[in-house]
Order: structure tokens, then sequence, then C-alpha cells
């Protein structure tokens, strides 16, 4: 019986308590009342910029919002957009921050003018800057060829990285010459060959290259190059222009070959041979070129006869009156096809010799050539 009354007494006892905790939380939810919370935000979404960011999101038909708050650098730093509705029901929000480049943790809360507040929104942001552009490049131009007095051409390399977006190309076009006009060509990636017409040949250019970090960043960041020159000589054209040698080969090569007028024809295929049908003419073997004016000389480019090795060595003479000649380089030739290019001490001329001298590795009385081509400007 006292076992009893012991257990019944322990009960009473934790009832008592019970309620008296009970009674506790009732006079505190009294005293503070019930928490309350307005609507939270929806659809957020960002879009990344050059030291800044935007945001798009939704604010719910929740009549007590009044404001959006952002708190970004562990609330240290905080932005409010105020919600003015002119309707019922959803309202779509944005905002752009002006911020240093970095990453960063954003949270949206709306909030009331009660001072109730939702429950946040949270969305991790990296904003680029400088530090991003450092890290770029611009568009290389593998090779930058003048075609004419007034036309450049130029190769681009590929474009590997997926951000790129285009090149602009900057540069003064002087189709007027009195009165040159500033370009700008937009490159597209796709691009890899661009003519340029109504240039003046080694005249500046930049290009700046555009790119876009992600699908949903904000702004495109341009990378200025180091400025650059077109190229200040080109390949002369040789209509017009005559050639004569102390020997030729006028029947033994064929209708064609054999003529020194095939190093100037633009057919790398055709060739001048010294004369050996009926005896071999003693070296050394002359071409003399008139260019029919006077041409800046800056290199000069020979191709051989295709397949041919007779011919080791040229030396190159230039006159501006076919009388007084001055040797403007001596070069030997590899065993390849197309034409060599010799940087020649550069000056003015109209006449360009071609000797094939008689002296080692010379060898052989026959020799043969394929192609002239002479870089240079008419100006």
């Amino acid at each position: 019986m006292k076992r009893i009354i012991s257990y019944i007494s322990f009960f009473c006892l934790l009832y008592l308590v019970a309620c008296e905790d009970v009674n506790n939380m009732h006079e505190k939810y009294l005293e503070e009342g019930e928490v309350v919370y307005t609507g939270i935000i929806d659809s957020l979404k960002s879009y990344p910029g050059n030291n800044r960011v935007k945001f798009t999101w939704e604010v719910n038909s929740d009549p007590r919002i009044t404001k959006t708050v952002i708190y970004w650098n562990e609330s240290k730093d905080s932005s409010v957009v105020a919600v003015k509705r002119t309707q019922p029901g959803v309202m779509q929000m944005e905002t752009t921050l002006n911020v240093p480049e970095g990453s960063y943790i954003f949270r949206f809360y709306t909030k009331d003018n009660e001072g109730h507040k939702s429950v946040y929104v949270e969305k991790t942001v990296e904003v680029y800057g400088q530090k991003y552009m450092d890290m770029l490049h611009v568009r290389s131009i593998n090779s930058s060829t003048a075609t004419s007095a007034s036309e450049v051409r130029l190769n681009w390399a590929a474009v590997d990285d997926a951000t790129l977006q285009y090149t602009v190309l900057r540069y003064m076009d002087y189709t007027d010459p009195a009165t040159p006009v500033e370009k700008q060509l937009r490159i597209e990636n796709a691009e890899t060959q661009t003519v340029l017409t109504g240039v003046k040949l080694g005249t500046p250019f930049t290009t700046v290259t555009y790119y876009l970090p992600s699908p949903e960043a904000l702004d495109e960041v341009g990378i200025t190059s180091p400025e650059m020159n077109f190229p200040r000589y080109y390949n002369l054209d040789k209509t017009g222009w005559t050639v004569t040698a102390t020997s030729e080969e006028l029947t033994g090569e064929g209708a064609v070959n054999g003529r020194a007028t095939c190093i100037l024809d633009n057919n790398e295929a055709t060739f001048w041979h010294s004369r050996w049908n009926g005896g071999n003419d003693p070296l050394p073997h002359i071409l003399t070129v008139d260019m029919q004016k006077t041409v800046y000389i800056s290199e000069i480019r020979l191709a051989r006869r295709q397949g041919n090795g007779d011919t080791k060595l040229v030396d190159f003479e230039a006159s501006t009156d076919n009388v007084n000649w001055s040797p403007i380089g001596a070069f030997t030739f590899i065993a390849v096809n197309g034409p060599q290019t010799y940087p020649v001490e550069s000056g003015y001329a109209r006449y360009l010799r071609i000797i094939v001298p008689d002296r080692a590795p010379q060898t052989s009385r026959n020799a043969s050539l394929g192609e002239l081509y002479v870089i240079g400007s008419t100006e």
C-alpha cells in the first residue's frame, strides 16, 4: 500500500511541474506575441558583370511586403529595393549592385513596415573584373601580308576558347587619301582570313578581342592588343616587266620553257634554262630585269626549277640606270621547291640582275630558275 501511495505522489508532482511549464510558455507567448513572417521571394536569378551584378526575382502577392533587403559580406553591406505595387498579385523585381570583383553570398529578405521579415533566399555569385581580364589574351594574327599597294591580307589564329565572342579590327581607311576614315571591322570567330582594301601600308592598327565569361554574364569585356603596323612592302606587280639573258635555251625545252621570260610569268612550273642545245654557254649566266620604273626593293623571292638542283647559288645586283650596278646580296639555294626568300640590301632600283656565278658550289654550266618575285614598294 505504501508503494502505491508513493507512485501516486510522484505522478501528481510530475503533473504539477508540467502544468507550470505550460503556464510559463503561455505567458512568454502572451508577452512576445506570435512570430509573423512575410512572403518569401521566388525565381531568384543572378547575372554577374564587370564589377557589378544584376538580380531578378519575384515578390508574391502578400500585400504587407514593402521592400526587399539584400545582404552580403556577412551582412556588413546591404541594399534596399522598395516594393511599390500598382496592382495585386506577383510582382517582378530587379536591381543592379556595383561591387568589386570577387565571390559573394547574397541573402534576400522581404520585409513589411512593422519589422517582420521573410525567411531568406541565398545566392552565390562570382563577380569579374580586372583580375579576370588580366588572364585573357587577344586573338592572334598568324600572318599579315600586303598583296598590293593598298590591300592587306590578315590570317587569323583559330579560336579555341568558348568565352571569346568576336574581335574588332581598328584601322584607318585611305581609299580617299585626302580624307582618311577610321574604320572598325567586326571579325567573327569562324573567319580565318580578312582582306582589307584602301589601307596605307606601314600604318598602325589594333584589335580588341571581346569575351563573355558565361552565358548569364551581364557585360562583355574587351582586351586591346598592342599597336601593330600593316606590312610596309608587298609583292610587286610584274605586268610590263621585261627580261634579257646572256644565255637561254630557245629550242630544246619546248615551246615555252627555257626562255628568260619564264621567270616573270607568275607560273612556278615554267622555267628559264641556260643554253645547252648545240653547246653549253660558260658561266656566269646573267638575267637582267627591267621593272620599267624605279621601285624600292626590300627582299627578293626566287624559285628554282621544280625538282632540279643544277643552280646552287645566285648573286643579286641593282641599278637605277642599267649602267652602274651595286651588289645587294649573294645567296645559296636550299633543296626545296617553291620560292626562297632573300633579305637583300634594301634600296631603290629600276634594274635587277640575277647572276649565276662561276664559283663553288656552282660547278655545272647548266642553270635554271622558276620564278622571280620582288618585295618592295612603288612609293
